[in-house]
């Protein structure tokens, strides 16, 4: 799911069509990533 969320965001940067809600979900996907690491 985190991967699809990633993923997801890399495209949107790509296409340059979202680009600030894409900014948001890499920032929001970092805060995952972190906590996981965390908690792991």
């Amino acid at each position: 799911m985190w991967m699809n969320i990633l993923a997801g965001s890399r495209r949107g940067a790509q296409t340059g069509i979202i680009s600030t809600s894409d900014d948001e979900l890499a920032q929001i996907a970092q805060e995952i990533v972190s906590k996981l690491s965390q908690a792991a």
